[in-house]
């Protein structure tokens, strides 16, 4: 008898004691609340763009070829973009194809920065290049290019890096379409301000024989 009154009060709960009601309508307001904000998440999705897009522009003192010189040659990316070992401690660069134009390919893996590739698909000193971006965690590819453009009533180039992505159709990937652009851009908008101190307070760096050859190859 006395392990009965022991029990009897929690299987009074169980069974639907005022308290325990109490409990289950709080829990069926959280867990309809939680369905609205689900529900309410996907329509937004459905009405998002299917694709992220970042522009991030600079002027830089300096003709395009000086600039071309540091983003012109992937190798020499780490002294001016945000991707670098101050980032990420831990990673690590690789590099394939020629020193510089079209087909030169870098490659990373770090804790942070992640795994990925970007391989330039067209280069020119005097009008910049273009890629191919992509990194393992999505296994996407996403288009970018680092153009630049004589401004007659400004001094210098402005230089503009962009990129462009997909998200498909799965509404809650959509979702985080701002949250990349906002990241990405942040990434750019470093890079730039960096590039353009390298630009102007740095000369350019010195063309190795095979640079020489495929900076001839770029401008034919």
């Amino acid at each position: 008898m006395g392990l009965f009154f022991e029990i009897h009060p929690v299987l009074t709960a169980v069974q639907g004691g005022p308290t325990a009601r109490s409990a289950v309508r709080v829990l069926k307001k959280i867990l309809i609340g939680i369905g609205v904000l689900i529900v309410l998440a996907l329509i937004a999705g459905f009405f998002m763009p299917e694709e992220w897009k970042v522009e991030e522009t600079i002027m830089i003192d300096a003709p395009p070829e000086s600039i071309h010189a540091w983003v012109g040659n992937l190798r020499r990316w780490p002294q001016w973009t945000p991707w670098n070992e101050e980032m990420d401690p831990t990673v690590e660069y690789s590099y394939e194809g020629p020193e510089e134009g079209a087909g030169q390919i870098s490659k990373w893996n770090g804790k942070k920065a992640g795994e990925g590739e970007l391989t330039v698909t067209k280069s020119s000193p005097k009008t910049g290049l273009f890629y191919d971006l992509w990194f393992a965690d999505t296994d996407a590819v996403s288009k970018g290019s680092i153009m630049y453009e004589h401004v007659p009533d400004q001094k210098g180039t402005k230089v503009t890096w962009s990129n462009l992505g997909a998200l498909g159709r799965n509404p809650l990937l959509r979702l985080f379409g701002p949250v990349i652009e906002g990241a990405v851009s942040d990434d750019f908008s470093k890079g730039l301000a960096k590039l353009k101190v390298q630009v102007e307070s740095s000369p350019p760096p010195a063309k190795t024989a095979t640079t020489a050859t495929s900076t001839a190859a770029e401008e034919q």
